[in-house]
């Protein structure tokens, strides 16, 4: 993790003065909480994760101004993340598929990797909280269920807000943030809006990953408005948060497709930096990351912050 003195003199100007904490303690307590945080995943022409990029590889760009990187974390660094699986009664002959894809998903935790399990249908079910420890995180796959409806809003909602009180907790900024989203069918049963759980998801600093149970969701998207909102949803999630949807051709699939978000996972790189705009006017400031002198790469992020939140 390197942090540039600059950055961190000129944001300690915007911060008050706190009684009982040093002068050096103000300072990293402003930037760290005016951080403008970045998962980012580069690829080449072909599709393949490109590794092995530095700091000085990148520029970012915030409503077109450059902006000067103040930490940059390599894909080793730990990550965090929440997996929230649909426990509605439609996956009920699929739970053996359901837990061996999950399980795909831990065999590749690194050992500072943090996992919360959740299981969800009308309500939101937290089988085991932000853990390493492999058999507690197997015993909650193994508790996975089917009966009742499918909130899938209220499940991303709560996960993004517990991926940022756990960031809260950790005070770590070389962990990277995830959300992964395991459902087979469009909401019926959330209180929270489309537009609330897309506000969440711009002011957090995780990626979302949704993950199709196959052609049956597939199938369902297809059908009516709903579905068409629920399509749309899940890609905007992906979209804002520099996360994306994986359709697998089929249940048999799944497997393969919870060992590529995996893949992406340990192929994520982790920026951060303080904006050299020092309004906090709650505004939407839009992001722009690229690899320096090599426009043949894509980089995939979130799309923007909204300034102050």
């Amino acid at each position: 993790m390197r942090v540039v003195a600059g950055a961190l003199a000129a944001a300690a100007v915007a911060t008050t003065a706190l009684a009982g904490v040093s002068a050096q303690q103000r300072i990293r307590q402003a930037v760290i909480f005016d951080m403008v945080r970045l998962s980012a995943v580069v690829t080449d022409a072909n599709g393949r994760y490109v590794s092995g990029l530095d700091t000085a590889d990148f520029q970012v760009f915030e409503d077109g101004v450059e902006q000067q990187i103040q930490i940059f974390n390599a894909p080793d660094s730990p990550i965090t993340f929440a997996v929230l699986v649909d426990g509605s009664i439609s996956i009920r002959s699929r739970l053996p598929t359901v837990r061996a894809s999950v399980r795909e998903l831990l065999r590749n935790l690194g050992p500072r990797d943090a996992v919360q399990m959740v299981q969800f249908n009308e309500r939101v079910s937290v089988l085991e909280t932000f853990s390493a420890r492999r058999a507690s995180l197997e015993a909650a796959i193994d508790s996975f269920s089917a009966a009742g409806g499918t909130a899938v809003l209220n499940a991303v909602f709560r996960g993004l807000r517990e991926i940022e009180a756990r960031a809260r907790e950790e005070r770590d900024e070389s962990r990277r943030r995830a959300v992964v989203l395991l459902s087979d069918g469009v909401d019926s049963s959330s209180l929270i809006s489309e537009d609330v759980v897309l506000s969440e998801a711009r002011r957090s600093r995780a990626s979302v990953y949704s993950v199709s149970l196959g052609q049956n969701l597939s199938a369902r998207l297809t059908a009516g408005a709903r579905g068409a909102r629920g399509a749309a949803l899940l890609e905007e999630l992906g979209r804002t948060t520099g996360g994306r949807v994986i359709v697998p051709a089929s249940v048999d699939a799944l497997q393969a497709a919870f060992a590529e978000v995996a893949e992406e996972l340990r192929h994520q790189y982790g920026l951060a930096y303080v904006s050299d705009n020092v309004l906090r006017d709650g505004r939407w400031r839009r992001i722009e990351l690229r690899v320096r002198n090599r426009p043949e790469l894509s980089v995939r992020h979130r799309e923007g912050y909204y300034a102050g939140s």
